[in-house]
């Protein structure tokens, strides 16, 4: 039986331009403190698939790829279900993209990250930059989540989560989901093959 993958909202946030201090640049202020990620970019194993004319992604040779449903009007999505998939449909690797988005990739991963911060079945929260080849700005985050199964149950399931931002306005959001503590995922080497074009 497969879970819904939990979709992140494109472009949901203010741009900030109500800030008191002009001085304070509102994508500057929102964007992560601290030690910098450890997640790098690699090259993949199996068949390169692109998201639009955005980017690629490599994914394991047998994965399953479903357009997404997005929100947020504009973005586009696909799913990605890799072949080592448990019942409940994880690993897996959601790619989001919204051409000339009207917030960033600072503004949209703070704002996932205060909403998800007050979810209750949320823990371990981590924001962090990171570096990504070809993107104007990244950020990544990680978190473990309790997901609601249709039959009853729940499972918790890893989330590593990619923000990357192409010079022409685009944000990628990229999820990759795995049964908790699943450290060496298909899905996360999914994730470390994205390019942006």
């Amino acid at each position: 039986m497969s879970v819904a993958v939990a979709v992140l909202v494109l472009g949901a946030c203010s741009d900030g331009s109500s800030t008191t201090d002009p001085s304070a640049s509102p994508v500057s202020s929102m964007a992560p403190v601290g030690t910098a990620s450890d997640l790098t970019p690699q090259a993949g194993t199996g068949d390169e698939e692109s998201f639009g004319d955005v980017g690629t992604v490599t994914v394991p040779e047998g994965t399953t790829a479903t357009p997404g449903t997005p929100t947020t009007a504009g973005a586009e999505q696909i799913v990605y279900r890799m072949p080592d998939g448990d019942a409940q449909g994880f690993p897996a690797l959601q790619i989001t993209w919204q051409p000339d988005a009207p917030a960033g990739v600072y503004e949209q991963s703070w704002s996932t990250e205060n909403t998800k911060k007050v979810d209750t079945t949320v823990s371990d929260y981590v924001r962090s930059p990171v570096e990504w080849p070809g993107s104007d700005a990244s950020v990544v985050s990680t978190w473990t989540e309790e997901v609601a199964l249709q039959t009853g149950d729940s499972v918790d399931v890893d989330a590593t989560a990619l923000w990357l931002q192409s010079p022409d306005g685009t944000v990628v959001l990229a999820i990759a989901f795995s049964p908790a503590g699943d450290a060496d995922s298909s899905s996360i080497e999914a994730l470390r093959s994205i390019t942006l074009s």
